[in-house]
């Protein structure tokens, strides 16, 4: 046998040699190291996920007693709007309550939305007021409020709170808003916009305010939607 048929099995042997604990190790820490990142990715992904979620219950339209006469003398012509507004919070650093799902019947006097916040705000609240909630939502008092009659004149009384349903998901809390009674206006005399004022029952929160912009009809923003309430929504017979 020739020295070059020698080095061609000494290669071959090389190559096919099994490998050692410290390859076998490497792969160990590339496997842990993968399942680490998708462990992070799924999280943020769940994060991201709740952050924008809200139960069906929260997001379709509620049948008070008004908008439920409204639907039968109309036949189920409704001609609900839904609108999103880019701003629909209380506080762009802290963030404390969030709207979303704005519903409006004007020809009925109905305007609906769900709220949205984090638990991590009984704590605040409580660390800026001594305010032991024990996260009881029934101390919030959501009303409506209107822009003035007269230019720089203070914000008005709209509507009346006739509904408010919860529900819950993970850390966050959710209510469906119905309010009922308000008159929109028309032409220059239109509501050009309302805003949500949270209030605390028995706490006293001094100048701050937790009030979040929901409807805007004017020069600067008034884009609405048609809201179309799937075939199940309906009031109850």
């Amino acid at each position: 046998m020739s020295d070059l048929e020698r080095y061609g099995d000494y290669n071959e042997y090389e190559e096919d040699r099994p490998r050692g604990r410290g390859s076998a190790v490497g792969l160990i820490i590339k496997l842990l190291i993968c399942a680490a990142c998708l462990c992070v990715v799924g999280m943020l992904g769940f994060r991201i996920f709740l952050f924008n979620y809200y139960p069906k219950e929260m997001k379709r339209l509620y049948y008070t007693d008004a908008l439920t006469d409204y639907y039968n003398s109309t036949g189920g012509e409704l001609g609900a709007l839904s609108q999103s507004y880019p701003y629909m919070y209380d506080d762009a650093d802290e963030g404390n309550f969030f709207g979303d799902n704005v519903i409006a019947v004007r020809e009925a006097g109905e305007l609906q939305l769900s709220v949205r916040y984090n638990t991590a705000v009984f704590e605040r609240l409580k660390e800026k007021y001594g305010a032991e909630l024990n996260e009881d939502s029934s101390k919030f008092i959501f009303t409506l409020e209107r822009n003035p009659m007269e230019e720089g004149g203070e914000a008005l009384p709209i509507g009346e709170l006739v509904y408010n349903g919860t529900d819950s998901m993970v850390m966050y809390r959710y209510h469906k808003l119905a309010f009922s009674g308000i008159d929109f206006g028309e032409g220059d005399n239109r509501v050009k916009w309302i805003r949500l004022r949270i209030t605390i029952d028995g706490v006293d929160t001094g100048e701050d305010e937790y009030l979040i912009p929901i409807y805007h009809d004017h020069a600067e923003y008034n884009k609405f939607d048609e809201y179309e309430p799937a075939k199940n929504e309906v009031p109850e017979q």
